[in-house]
């Protein structure tokens, strides 16, 4: 009985002390006006875990006490309690941090890379063949007599000639680059496949080899839990015979042990009757 009003006595005095604590600290704190952020929401958390750890102080207490004349005190306590659990909670649930969305996954791929035709490349080119081509013909059509005319293109002709003559053997190595990246980029993307395959199977390999282990094991537990059942079965009805038993022998034994410690008394009195008479005749 000691322990328990030590344990009682101790609690009561913790909980004054985390009382006025949480007084102090909520009645300097302005919540109306908090900055919603982790640290408000951190702190307004450890508040409300106190109280409730208070509000168990609280109910130890109350169960451990034998005089009612505390009960008007522990009301008000717990009603301050309460005020102050009813504060906070609006003030934890507005400064709760918002879940964050995460960083999508389609911007992390890259875009493919367009392939360009060799035909676009070299239509520009071929048009300026066509047009030279087309001068002489128009040149046949003149008299001897008459000069040559000078054509229109003659005027934009350094045009065609800035063009560098490698320019179909740039676009051919252009477009084997953009189509070996492509294929490169499709053929990671098949591996990458591949090996999500390979995982996935693994994974499911491994959740159905644990599943088995996991049925074997409550198999095996379940059988011990039946065991025990029966132990303890057996043992309850071995005490309840063993209690009866016990009981009738003790209502045996305690008429036997009255019985002998009668006959004891009644011949010790009697050889003192016959001593006594023996001495005095």
């Amino acid at each position: 009985m000691e322990p328990v009003s030590e344990k009682r006595r101790h609690d009561e005095i913790n909980l004054k002390r985390l009382i006025r604590r949480l007084e102090k600290s909520v009645a300097n704190e302005n919540w109306e006006d908090v900055t919603e952020d982790d640290t408000t929401w951190r702190k307004v958390s450890s508040t409300l875990q106190t109280v409730r750890f208070a509000k168990s102080l609280l109910k130890n207490v109350e169960l451990a006490e034998d005089d009612y004349s505390n009960v008007t005190q522990y009301d008000d306590i717990k009603a301050s309690l309460d005020r102050m659990e009813r504060l906070l909670k609006p003030v934890q649930d507005r400064t709760a941090p918002r879940p964050k969305r995460p960083k999508s996954l389609l911007a992390s791929i890259p875009l493919p890379v367009a392939i360009v035709s060799p035909e676009t490349e070299t239509g520009p080119g071929a048009g300026a063949n066509a047009s030279s081509l087309s001068v002489p013909e128009d040149n046949l059509l003149n008299s001897p007599a008459d000069p040559p005319p000078v054509p229109f293109t003659s005027f934009i002709s350094p045009i065609p000639s800035l063009i560098p003559p490698t320019l179909p053997a740039a676009a051919s190595s252009s477009t084997a680059v953009a189509t070996g990246s492509n294929s490169h980029f499709l053929q990671n993307s098949k591996v990458q496949q591949e090996e999500l395959k390979n995982q996935l199977a693994q994974m499911s390999t491994q959740l159905r080899r644990n599943a088995m282990i996991f049925g074997e094991k409550l198999a095996e537990d379940k059988a011990v839990v039946e065991g025990a059942q029966e132990k303890l079965e057996s043992n309850f009805d071995i005490m309840k015979s063993t209690r009866v038993q016990v009981r009738d022998l003790r209502g045996k034994t305690g008429s036997t042990t009255c019985l002998v410690i009668f006959s004891v008394l009644g011949v010790t009195i009697l050889f003192m009757l016959m001593v006594f008479i023996m001495r005095f005749t």
